[in-house]
């Protein structure tokens, strides 16, 4: 396989074939199996350097996918911090939406801003709110 690049390393896309039928420019070979990211790689003195996505990057596509039946979340969360929660949803002084979306939905978004509420309210950090997403998905019931 050949990566084509730029003059600033920026690679502009693959192909495979034979190098003498290759249109002229900047190009590497490499094995047919390397994995091209074309958004993140470059090629950097003569060869192919993939670039680690940055940490914030794959946090943030994690935590869009994270999410849990209130039934995990629940049995997650545990007895103590549960009781928590329901001595909030009986309180008057708690908005109606929360009371609402942690009572009635049918699934709990990691990626709502109610859940990063709920957790400020519980003195849960985003990590922990992370965590227990993680812990909440690994229940089966």
């Amino acid at each position: 396989m050949f990566i084509y690049y730029d003059g600033s390393g920026l690679i502009l896309h693959t192909a495979t074939g034979d190098p003498k039928a290759m249109p002229p420019g900047n190009y590497i070979e490499v094995p047919d199996d390397t994995l091209v990211d074309l958004a993140r790689d470059k090629v950097v003195d003569g060869a192919h350097v993939q670039i680690p996505p940055d940490p914030a990057e794959v946090l943030a596509q994690e935590r869009a996918g994270m999410w849990c039946s209130p039934l995990q979340g629940k049995l997650a969360l545990g007895e103590v911090r549960w009781a928590q929660v329901e001595a909030m949803l009986a309180s008057p002084t708690t908005p109606f939406p929360m009371r609402i979306a942690i009572s009635s939905a049918v699934q709990w978004d990691r990626k709502s801003q109610m859940m990063d509420e709920l957790g400020w309210i519980m003195g849960l950090t985003a990590t922990q709110i992370d965590d227990l997403f993680r812990a909440a998905r690994q229940i089966v019931v």
